[in-house]
C-alpha cells in the first residue's frame, strides 16, 4: 500500500485504462458505507484479475489511520486452533464485529 500524493499519471501503472472507486468514508461519517464495504470484500480475491487488464484504485477523504483494518497473522497447526484463539481473543473493535479466518 502506497500513501502520500501521487502523480495522477501514475496510477495508471503500465495500463491504459484506470477504475477508480471512491470508498465513502469520509471525515464526517462514524461508519464506513457498508455497501462500500462489502464491495471491497468481494474485490478481494477479484482484484488480481481485474488487474490484469485495468489499474484499479480506492480513494477516501479520511485519514489512512480510518481506513486501514488490523491484521493478524498466525501460524497454528489447524482451523480449528485458529477458531479456538479467536474465541479467546478480546474484540480489537469498540463496536461489536466479525473476525474471518482464512487459510493461507
Amino acid at each position: 500500500m502506497d500513501s502520500g500524493p501521487v502523480l495522477f499519471a501514475d496510477l495508471f501503472g503500465d495500463k491504459q485504462t484506470l477504475a477508480v472507486y471512491s470508498y465513502m468514508y469520509g471525515p464526517q461519517r462514524e461508519q464506513p458505507c457498508p455497501m462500500c464495504t462489502s464491495l471491497m470484500a468481494a474485490w478481494d480475491g477479484e482484484a488480481l484479475d481485474i488487474e490484469q487488464r485495468i489499474a484499479l484504485v480506492m480513494v477516501a477523504r479520511s485519514p489512512i489511520e480510518r481506513l486501514v483494518a488490523g491484521y493478524w497473522l498466525w501460524e497454528l497447526p489447524s482451523v480449528d486452533e485458529a477458531v479456538a484463539w479467536v474465541k479467546r481473543c478480546p474484540n480489537p473493535m469498540p463496536v461489536p464485529s466479525e473476525i474471518e479466518i482464512r487459510p493461507i
